[in-house]
This record gives C-alpha cells, structure tokens and sequence, in this order.
C-alpha cells in the first residue's frame, strides 16, 4: 500500500482549505500579466476571455489591486491593466493578502466556547498555520511562477492510448 501524502489527501477532501474566488482571479490575472512581459497593458476583455472568467468579476479585482497600486490602469478604448512593478518584485503572499482577510480560521467569541476556558488552544494553533502558509507564499515572487510563456499552452496535446 502506498501512502499518499498530506497535500494529496488535503487537495481531495471537499473540506480543504481554500481561497476566495476573487483571490484565484487575481492570482490568475497576475500570472498572465507576468506572462506576457511584453504586452504594455491587457484590457479586461482579453483578461477575461484568457482566464474565462466573468467579465464583471475581472474588472472588480483587477479594480481592487489598481487601487492598491499593484496594478496600473490605462483608461479609455483601448485600455487595460499591467504590473506596477517587476514580477520579481511581487510576493505571492502579498497577492493573496489583497483579498483574503485575516479573520479567525474559527469564531471562539461568538457565541463564546466553553473551552476557552479550559484552556483550549485550537486558536493559536490556527493562527500559526494561516501564518506558516502564508509564509510559504512569501517565498515565492510572481516570475516564478509565471516562467511557462503562455502562447505556448495552446500548443500543448494530451495523448491517450
């Protein structure tokens, strides 16, 4: 019998942690962005097209990141979106901190637990986790994970027998 690792099994079960859907869509405009290092900007609707997400949804995050200056906006017809900065200067943590609050993983107040009391540690526990994840994704910058060219996914052919 071979054992599955940790990541495997957490992956499979429909009660693993998981992100915002704003937070995917604006990790998935990132990697794009820093995909196409050439491109001065991407309107929305390529974004959108690309990522086949809503449009509605595109525009909201990548609002919210142009407003919290990790993305610049370019007005008008023929606008769109781009990296204020490098990849390289990007932390992914950072990224995924735009949208994700870093509310309690558990309420202990409301109602307030019993086992508070008791001395219970579950919180602390939880709040070293959500920080030792995030990290993880501190100590990836944006270029590392956007290093696959984009134009080139298309080419890419499953074989099956």
């Amino acid at each position: 019998m071979q054992l599955k690792r940790a990541t495997d099994i957490l992956l499979q079960s429909p009660d693993a942690m998981q992100l915002k859907r704003a937070t995917d869509i604006l990790l998935r405009i990132f990697v794009y962005l820093a995909s196409h290092p050439d491109e001065d900007h991407v309107s929305i609707h390529d974004l959108s097209e690309a990522l086949n997400w809503n449009k509605n949804l595109v525009i909201k995050v990548a609002h919210l990141a142009v407003q919290q200056g990790y993305l610049k906006a370019v007005r008008g017809r023929t606008g769109g979106v781009s990296l204020a900065k490098p990849a390289r200067e990007y932390r992914v943590g950072d990224i995924v901190r735009l949208t994700e609050v870093n509310e309690e993983l558990v309420e202990c107040d409301e109602p307030r637990c019993p086992l508070l009391n008791g001395g219970c540690r579950l919180r602390g526990v939880l709040f070293n986790a959500r920080e030792a994840f995030y990290k993880e994704l501190d100590g990836v910058t944006l270029d590392q994970i956007a290093v696959f060219p984009m134009d080139k996914i298309a080419t890419i052919r499953v074989v099956s027998d």
